[in-house]
């Protein structure tokens, strides 16, 4: 552990408490300057290494195979789709606290707020994919996405380069991680209801992240990859359940079966993959299912336990109703 990163992070954690224990201001303090500033940093930074001289390597490895598989499963690293189920949280909140307080209105501005912030965050990835391809020849065997964006500016803008990325990095960390803070807080509190206040929640998962985050980027990525390989097959399965639900008219039953086999199968597949722990017949029989190498295996099984399930309940709707109308005559 760093002196300097010690440091930094205190001070970054800090900042991000102050921000958090007022919640009725995240709006104002993010929407209104933090997030603006980091967007015009990232495009700043984007136009500076894009006019570069091209550099473009080859590609290797799964991308070389497998392109989309691999960029899919590199997605995981972003952990968006799971910050996304807490953030929906933050900006019903943020809404309700603008005196919106009816469900149908607060849905339809978060639905307008999604579509912005969806739109932006594609922006922002291309510019960064775009950093990335420039110099790719020039960086070759750098460990992490991180060091290829420090090298990139460094090459345009020299030391200056490396200020400007350390504002960028800090800006986007501290949007994100007020988020996550103070929807956690404000989660935790209502799930034990109210036995620790939102401040004291707060104040907890501050220091958790201080002490995770003064193990570095790599130690990092190294514990939390397996873990988002077994969490975000699941995010995603319940965004995209969510998002249809007003057309498909999902069951409890289809959401309790979906949930359990997008957890459940990458669960295995990661113990068997990462941990070397095979579990017999029930480790041999997931390596069977399509795209086991690619680590989807999980993907068409759950969409036909969906099925099945929705199936199910509502055919068992049916005879009910039928039951019902042979009781009355």
């Amino acid at each position: 552990m760093s002196l300097a990163r010690l440091v930094y992070t205190f001070v970054f954690f800090a900042l991000a408490l102050a921000i958090c224990l007022k919640p009725s201001k995240l709006v104002e303090r993010v929407g209104k300057f933090l997030t603006p500033a980091l967007l015009l940093l990232i495009a700043f930074m984007f136009f500076k290494i894009i006019s570069m001289d091209k550099s473009v390597a080859a590609p290797t490895g799964d991308y070389l195979k497998a392109p989309l598989t691999k960029g899919f499963l590199a997605g995981y690293e972003t952990m968006d789709a799971v910050a996304a189920l807490n953030f929906g949280f933050v900006i019903a909140q943020a809404i309700r606290r603008f005196g919106v307080n009816d469900e149908k209105e607060v849905t339809r501005y978060e639905i307008k707020a999604g579509l912005l912030a969806g739109f932006v965050l594609f922006v922002v990835y291309a510019m960064l994919a775009s950093i990335g391809m420039v110099g790719s020849a020039k960086f070759v065997g750098l460990e992490n996405g991180a060091q290829v964006l420090a090298e990139s500016i460094k090459l345009a803008l020299g030391n200056f380069g490396l200020v400007l990325l350390a504002f960028i990095f800090t800006l986007a960390c501290l949007t994100t991680c007020v988020g996550l803070i103070s929807s956690g807080g404000e989660y935790f509190e209502k799930l034990f209801n109210n036995r620790l206040s939102y401040k004291s929640w707060v104040c907890i998962w501050t220091l958790f992240s201080f002490i995770m985050a003064n193990f570095g980027l790599n130690k990092l990525l190294e514990i939390s990859v397996p873990l988002l390989q077994i969490i975000y097959p699941v995010a995603l399965v319940l965004i995209v359940m969510g998002i249809s639900q007003s057309f498909l008219n999902f069951s409890k039953l289809s959401y309790l079966f979906a949930a359990a086999v997008s957890v459940g199968l990458p669960l295995i597949e990661v113990l068997d993959k990462t941990f070397k722990l095979h579990l017999g017949f029930v480790t041999s029989l997931v390596k069977a299912l399509p795209m086991y190498k690619e680590g989807l295996s999980w993907l068409l099984p759950t969409l036909v336990v969906v099925v099945l399930t929705s199936l199910a309940v509502k055919a068992l709707g049916n005879l009910s109703s039928l039951e019902k109308a042979r009781q009355e005559y």
